[in-house]
């Protein structure tokens, strides 16, 4: 059996929004882009990649072996010091690489100040008007909260994997986005 070490890693984009009635002033610092770690592939393969909003990674499926390296995103909201922020996040994001097959993150997650297991994060529904809030904090009762990414990536046979054995939200790919409004 002929393994292939790949590398999946996602970069974390952070929109923030303000609503247009009122003009606060907001920091959002990223703490770490999320990170799916290093895996072995097998000729053929059909797997699962749960990473988790705690970091911790759930390989289900068959042909590929984990060699750790995960990490969640995490961000920090340092202002505004009072109030109620609402964060909406892409349900999708695309990891990229020019010679591979692109791969999609999916059933993304998120949790403030305590990353928790796979499917137990607040479900990011997207950015749209329309879209469902996935998190309320309020500002004077968890002051500088962090909030923890994970995601879901599915990999079924056939693809072709990146010879560079990196993938990335960079260039053609589309990172998570967040979107943190002020209410």
């Amino acid at each position: 059996m002929r393994k292939v070490k790949r590398s999946i890693q996602t970069v974390l984009f952070v929109l923030c929004c303000v609503t247009p009635q009122y003009l606060f002033a907001q920091t959002v610092s990223v703490i770490s882009d999320m990170g799916f770690g290093q895996f072995d592939f097998s000729q053929t393969f059909n797997v699962r990649l749960q990473l988790a909003t705690n970091g911790n990674m759930q390989v289900i499926g068959s042909g590929v072996s984990f060699n750790g390296g995960e990490n969640a995103g995490q961000i920090r909201i340092t202002t505004p010091d009072t109030g109620i922020v609402e964060i909406k996040c892409a349900d999708t994001a695309l990891l990229y690489d020019a010679a591979a097959t692109n791969l999609t993150i999916e059933n993304i997650e998120i949790s403030v100040n305590t990353g928790v297991a796979f499917g137990a994060g607040d479900s990011c529904n997207g950015l749209g008007a329309g879209d469902a809030v996935a998190a309320t904090i309020d500002m004077d009762a968890i002051p500088d909260p962090n909030v923890y990414i994970g995601g879901e990536i599915i990999v079924s046979s056939p693809i072709t994997l990146p010879p560079d054995q990196g993938y990335s939200t960079t260039g053609s790919g589309t990172p998570i986005m967040l979107s943190i409004v002020v209410q």
